[in-house]
């Protein structure tokens, strides 16, 4: 409750007024994304080394997903103006606003919580493997743990794909109602924008698994039996 708090404050109090009075959107979001994962990973499982960790393969992941937002942002010529609402913004704020930075913080920001759920579980699952049997060495570690992380994997892109489809089912409909053609929707700045947002974020999911889960494997058992 504390993480999700200061989510709110920090999102809805500091990052968007930030941004509307002129700051630059792609700094201001970055900040807000870091200190957000900070956050949620320390207030939510405390000062250890699954936190530590879950931090460090959050930003890899973060970093994975901007890396893809712009690839494939620039690959479908996406401009950020493909919904209602960043159109309107966009001219009630006249011009000052790039709709294209909002577009690519928007992708991480909403990837940030997929990414928490996905890389604490696999550092759990290294952690509670190797207390229950300390023999394990990493090889072994990380195939356990991505067995588990295999069913997990699966589910959650199919769940991002089915939210995004499913916020923008009655639209679709329209369009291919009035169109006829699925080529053509494809092309259509909001369609592209969805596909986009769902591709980029699965993507980060599928790579971030197994480098959370290599990097638990590696440095769980050292700093236990450290302890």
């Amino acid at each position: 409750l504390v993480s999700l708090a200061f989510t709110v404050l920090i999102l809805y109090l500091w990052a968007i007024p930030r941004i509307l009075n002129g700051a630059d959107v792609i700094s201001t979001g970055i900040i807000t994304i870091i200190v957000t994962i900070l956050v949620i990973m320390y207030a939510s499982y405390g000062f250890n080394i699954k936190s530590h960790i879950g931090v460090i393969s959050s930003m890899i992941g973060i970093l994975i997903v901007g890396i893809f937002a712009k690839l494939f942002g620039g690959l479908a010529s996406i401009n950020g103006s493909g919904s209602e609402e960043a159109f309107l913004l966009f001219s009630q704020t006249n011009g000052g606003i790039n709709l294209m930075d909002i577009f690519f913080i928007s992708i991480l920001i909403g990837s940030m919580g997929v990414l928490d759920d996905v890389v604490m579980a696999q550092i759990s699952a290294v952690l509670e493997l190797y207390t229950t049997d300390e023999k394990l060495n990493g090889f072994d570690l990380y195939r356990k743990a991505m067995n588990i992380g295999k069913d997990h994997l699966s589910s959650m892109v199919n769940t991002l794909f089915l939210a995004y489809a499913g916020s923008s089912l009655a639209t679709v409909m329209l369009l291919i109602y009035n169109s006829k053609e699925m080529g053509n929707i494809l092309q259509i700045d909001f369609i592209a924008e969805e596909i986009v947002r769902s591709l980029v974020s699965s993507m980060g999911i599928l790579l971030i698994v197994p480098i959370a889960t290599i990097i638990a494997a590696k440095v769980i058992p050292i700093t236990l039996v450290k302890k």
